[in-house]
């Protein structure tokens, strides 16, 4: 079979044709982001809240982003980002994404070079993502939480 994989540098911008379909209203720019969850998933969802997919990621993780973010809008799937560093925010704010700043990105929170699940660091990001998506819950959206590194071959 074919390898579906996108390139890593490949562009994931949306036509503006496509965009209505993939919860990106036409005309929508990362002017409408404002770095908090709320702006995301109105950008991600707009009109009211509804299905949301969620993951959470920093800039190493950058090829995984770029492959997760053309993947979903392929799919047609709403989904936000939670940038776990600036970096990754400035970058895919960059590309029209529903992205928002988590609360380890604001404190420039890193892995302690473990992604061990028994480090110190790996539990404060498990934790985190855990918050976020009950934040997202609470806001009325229902939420799927996937890693970014995840492949999901059918609904």
């Amino acid at each position: 079979p074919q390898n579906s994989a996108v390139h890593p540098r490949q562009d994931v911008s949306v036509p503006a044709t496509a965009r209505a379909s993939v919860g990106m209203p036409a005309g929508s720019t990362a002017s409408a982001l404002d770095g908090s969850v709320e702006s995301a998933l109105r950008m991600a969802v707009p009109g009211h809240p509804g299905f949301v997919l969620a993951t959470f990621a920093n800039s190493a993780l950058e090829d995984h982003l770029l492959n997760f973010i053309a993947h979903a809008r392929a799919a047609g799937t709403a989904f936000v980002v939670g940038a776990v560093d600036k970096a990754a925010y400035s970058m895919l704010l960059a590309k029209d994404t529903p992205v928002y700043l988590t609360p380890l990105a604001k404190e420039s929170y890193s892995l302690d070079g473990s992604n061990q699940h028994a480090s110190g660091s790996w539990k404060r990001f498990a934790g985190m993502r855990t918050g976020e998506v009950k934040k997202m819950v609470d806001l009325g959206y229902s939420v799927l939480h996937t890693d970014v590194d995840v492949i999901w071959l059918r609904d």
